[in-house]
Parts: structure tokens; sequence; C-alpha cells
């Protein structure tokens, strides 16, 4: 489905087929043609531009993906450059038409050796022929050889294959990048290309990788694609629209599109009025310098106080927020209402319109008295800096105020006109802190010298826990070192233990912050808990041990029986064995392998031993006898 739409789309595009799926003229003319849809439009459209005898040739060397060898390569750089035949640089078509034209005048040794396939040009002599019987009947053979109406034919038969050059390589709708083949004559890297799309495989030390080219490249321009396929042709104008100082005029943009990509972008004057004012305020609004004109410093002169208007109203403001400063999509509208339409500087009638209204001079009298420059504070009267007027309203005193002093002032004080404001001061800790902030930076640089001067001196000591001892806990303590100097608060210092590794073991540690204390608190119970876990194994561990001990000792014990000498004697050594096997000291898994062979082995010694058979007789040796044998068995078995 989706090569059937593809296929429909280059006929179109061709101009083979209406946007209705309906066959037109030129349509009916490509469909009676032996070549592929593409050569035969590009032939169409030769007849009618006087070219159809070269072109024959052109579509008679397509057909046979060209007349020449490959070019010289650094593998194989002997062979022969066919390129040297030709003064082409614009088209790799109109090349092998030259080519085309040298080998009929060439014998086949002289064709071979200038880099011309004897073979391919066979078979396009062939093409050629069977071709011009089949055009004969509509149209004449002659050829004007105008290199324009040749160029022309060829795009008209390449139209759905325009590619743009675009940063590293060509595209055009397709996401792929692509390039134009090492073989071409085509040089400098042209804006605009006609080609055949082909994708290349070739091996490199990677693996397989593909080579996105473009082959029979030939250079177009945006005007030449319009005019061989206009229905594809397309404009936008008026885009953003803006004002230029220099020409005092509103220019936008306007962009042509050939099958939905841009191919021209320009600057035309902005025919559309309302667009044009508004550029023209925004730039008012945004400006930087006025060019020079009639009434160009008038209206800078305008513009500059209205800045200073702008910046007065924001001044007032940080009392109390009662002029209106205008936002810059604001300060467009107003100048837009009162350009009257005008879109450049010689348009503007009355430039005393663009003036902002001054600010009421009551309302700044009465905000001077309210929210005043001067306060009284602690006895003293001192400048003041209105700094916000959003909530919480806040004055700074200028200038850096000793510890002292900054104790001495009150942290909100109320304006004359009612208003409670915060105070705040610069200072070296920060910008414009408010006093409360700055007490408390002050109290809390105090609370860490005192701090420091009580740990070394005279924190008490903590007692540690111990490692070895499972019961062991770590310690928490809670206890006031000072009193703050201004406020009387007490300052708390926390006391816990910290593990060292390097020393392995715990010693004392004291914060003054409650969290960095407990954050250390839960790090070391986490350390000691590991610790007791150890413990607790390695004396499970032990106990363990010492139940295999005793089992071996029973294994022995059985040795001794009166009938051991009669049991199995490969069942005797293994007993010995495992009797001198040391045990583990480490490893559980030893450990427990090692208590399951010797119960094995005993429940396999006891089984031997209740099998014998009852004696008949008594037994003549004596018991001295019977352990003087075991010995020397053992000794025996040890060697």
């Amino acid at each position: 489905v989706e090569d059937i739409r593809r296929a429909k789309s280059a006929l179109r595009s061709l101009g083979c087929l209406t946007d209705a799926g309906e066959v037109t003229e030129i349509g009916r003319q490509v469909n009676r043609l032996p070549v592929s849809v593409h050569y035969a439009r590009m032939i169409v459209e030769a007849a009618y531009r006087g070219v159809l005898d070269d072109m024959l040739s052109i579509a008679a060397v397509l057909e046979v993906d060209g007349i020449t060898v490959p070019t010289p390569s650094k593998n194989k750089p002997d062979r022969p450059d066919w390129r040297k035949l030709v003064d082409e640089s614009e088209s790799d078509l109109l090349a092998q038409l030259q080519v085309w034209k040298q080998a009929e005048q060439m014998s086949k040794e002289e064709a071979k050796d200038s880099g011309i396939s004897l073979k391919d040009l066979g078979r396009a002599r062939q093409v050629r022929k069977n071709l011009a019987k089949s055009v004969r009947r509509e149209f004449s053979l002659s050829s004007s050889g105008d290199r324009e109406a040749i160029r022309k034919a060829i795009c008209a038969g390449m139209v759905d294959h325009v590619y743009q050059y675009r940063y590293v390589g060509y595209q055009n709708s397709e996401s792929t990048t692509r390039e134009i083949g090492s073989s071409s004559v085509v040089t400098g890297a042209p804006q605009w290309v006609v080609g055949q799309p082909f994708d290349l495989q070739i091996k490199t030390k990677r693996g397989q990788s593909t080579l996105h080219l473009i082959e029979m490249v030939t250079q177009v321009t945006p005007d030449l694609l319009m005019e061989i396929a206009p229905q594809f042709a397309g404009e936008e104008g008026g885009l953003n629209p803006r004002y230029f100082p220099r020409e005092d005029a509103v220019y936008a943009q306007t962009r042509r599109f050939f099958n939905g990509q841009m191919v021209e972008e320009r600057w035309d004057v902005c025919s559309q009025r309302e667009e044009a004012t508004q550029a023209f305020a925004r730039w008012l609004a945004e400006r930087s310098d006025l060019p020079t004109g009639t009434d160009a410093p008038r209206i800078d002169a305008i513009l500059r106080e209205n800045d200073e208007r702008q910046r007065e109203a924001r001044k007032w403001n940080q009392r109390e927020a009662v002029f209106h400063v205008y936002a810059l999509h604001e300060l467009e509208a107003y100048y837009r209402n009162v350009l009257q339409g005008a879109s450049n500087l010689a348009e503007v009638v009355d430039p005393e319109a663009l003036r902002l209204p001054e600010l009421d001079a009551e309302i700044k009298d009465l905000l001077a008295e309210e929210c005043p420059d001067t306060l009284e504070l602690a006895g003293e009267a001192r400048a003041v800096r209105y700094v916000s007027p959003e909530e919480p309203p806040r004055i700074s005193l200028p200038g850096y105020l000793p510890e002292e002093e900054v104790f001495n002032l009150p942290a909100e004080v109320y304006l004359p006109g009612g208003k409670r404001v915060a105070v705040g001061t610069p200072s070296i800790l920060g910008f414009y802190q408010d006093l409360d902030e700055l007490k408390s930076a002050f109290e809390s640089i105090n609370a860490e010298s005192k701090f420091q001067s009580w740990r070394k001196a005279e924190a008490p000591s903590i007692p540690l826990p111990d490692t070895s001892d499972e019961q062991s806990t770590v310690p928490w303590v809670e206890t006031v070192y000072a009193y703050g100097g201004y406020t009387n608060e007490p300052y708390v210092a926390y006391g816990t233990a910290q593990y060292d590794a390097l020393n392995g073991g715990f010693r004392a540690v004291w914060y003054s912050d409650y969290t960095a204390a407990k954050r250390m608190y839960e790090d070391s119970v986490s350390r000691l808990e590991s610790f007791s876990k150890e413990l607790r194994e390695q004396r499970e561990f032990e106990e363990f041990r010492k139940e295999v001990h005793t089992r071996v000792e029973e294994l022995s014990n059985m040795t001794s029986h009166e009938r051991w000498s009669e049991l199995a004697e490969e069942l005797r050594h293994r007993v010995f064995r495992e009797i001198e096997k040391d045990i583990p000291t480490s490893s559980w898994d030893a450990l427990r392998s090692s208590v399951d062979s010797v119960k094995i082995l005993m429940d396999e010694v006891k089984s031997a031993l209740d099998a014998l058979p009852e004696q008949t007789q008594p037994n003549e040796e004596t018991n001295e006898e019977v352990i003087d044998s075991i010995e020397r068995f053992k000794q025996a078995f040890e060697q």
C-alpha cells in the first residue's frame, strides 16, 4: 500500500496524474515510452523545448546506469578517468551527454582507454534506437542544443527528487541526509540539486555501513523549479513584521516554498497597515537609539522622558504600589493606540501623543509624608530605604550596623501613615537582611563560639560503648552549655559516641546541632548492633564447634569396642581419617559438613557392629592384646 501511495505521489509530481487521480495528456505521452517514467517525462519535456535528440541520448544513458567506468580511487588509482573528456561542472547528465557525443567519434580502443564502458555504450545505443522509433511519430528528432532547455527537461523528470544543502549534507522531505557521489563532476556544494537517490552498502572495520548518495546530479535554482512545476510553488507573505530604523519602514518576511521545502526568504515592505503600526509600536517600546530624521530628536526626548517617568513610578511604588508601571506589552499597546495608524517616524503627526501621563503630584506628596525618607529609631533619626511594598513591607537602613546596635533597634516599626514594616540593613552576612534574621545570625555566631570553647574545656566525659559486650549501648547526652547574650535562651549541646575505625573503638563527640548529633547517634547504634551480631555469631559458632568435638570423641570411643577389629577395613580406615581431621575454625558450612560426616560414620559403625554374628566361644585374646592390636593398626595406618 505504501509503495502504491508513493508511486501515485511521484506521478502527480511529474504531472502525469491530476489530484483527482485522472491521467493527463503528459501522462498518456509518458506511458507510450519504453523507459522509466522519470526518463520518459524528461523526453516529453525535451520535445516541447526543442532538445529531443539530445534528451534521447541522456535517457538512454540513464536507462543503462551510465556509460562510464568507475573513476580512479585510492585502491585503484590506475583506472582511466572519463572526466578528462568533459568541461562540465553543473550537471552529471550533461557531462554524460558530452561523453556520448565524443564516444561516437572514437574507436573502441580509444573509448576504452578514456574510461568508457563499451558494453554499456552498446546497450545505450540500442535503447536510444528503440526510443527514437517510439517518438518519431509524434515529435521531431531535431535538437537546438540549448543547454538551459536541456537542464529544464532534466529537472522536469526529477522534480520529485529535489535536494537542498543544509549544514552537513543534502536533504528533502525524507529524514535521510545524503551527499553527492565522489565521481560526480558537480562541485562547490550547490544549494539546490536534482538527482537519483542511491544507497551503497560498504564494509568497514566495524562491519557493514550504508552511504546515502545522490547520483546523476544536476544543479538547479528555485526559479527553475517553480517554472517547471508551478503546481508545487507556494508563497507566504507578511510574516514577522519588523521596524527597521535606518530605512524608517516596517518590513515583513516573504517565504517561497517548493513542494513543502522553503527555497527563498526575503524582506519586503509590509503592506498590511495594522500589522505595520503594531511592529512600529513594538519597536518604540523596545527601542535603543532613534535614527536621524525630521522629528527624531523630539520623539527621542519624549521617549526618554517616558523612561524616566517609569523609573520614578517604580521608585515611589517601593513605598506603596500606587502608580501604574507599564509592562512591555502594555507600553506597546499604548503607543499603538496613539500612533493613529503611523508605521514610521515620518508618519507620526503628533509626537506629544506619545508622552506618558505625569505622576500625580498630590499622591507623591502624600507618600512622602506617610512613608518618609527619615525615621526615628532607638532615639535617633535615621535615613531609610524602602525595599519592598509587598507583604511583608520592608525598609532598610543604609550602611553597616555593628552587632550591639543591631540588638538595640526594633525589628518592626510603624510608619506615619500607619503601615507596619520590617526593618533590615546591609551586613557582612548578606544583602538587606531583616533585623530579626540578622539578630538570629549574630546569636548563632556567638552560640557556636561559646560551644567550641565549652567543648574544649568544660565538656563532661561520656561513657563509651564496649564492642566486646553485647549489652553495651550508645550514649545520648543533652546539656546546657551557655545562654544567649541578648535573648537569654539556653544553648544545648548533644553528646554521643562515634566509631573510630583507625583505633578500632568508640570516642566521645559533642554537637551544637541536634540533627547532626542524632545522625551520628543512629550511625553509632547501627555499628554497635553489627558488633553485637558478630559476637553472637561467634559464640554460636564456638558452641557448635564444641558439639562437633564431642561427636568426634564419641566416634573415637567406638574404636575401643571389643569387636572393632572384626569390622571392614575400609570402614575402619574412613573412621580413623575422620578422627584425624582438624575441626573447622571459621566456616559454618565446613563445620556442618564435618558433623554430618561424623554422624553418618557413627551410624555406619553402629549398623556394622549390630550386623556381626554372635560369638560362639570366648575370645582367647585378653583386653591388653586387643589394645595392642589396635595400636599396631594405627601405627601402620599413619605410616
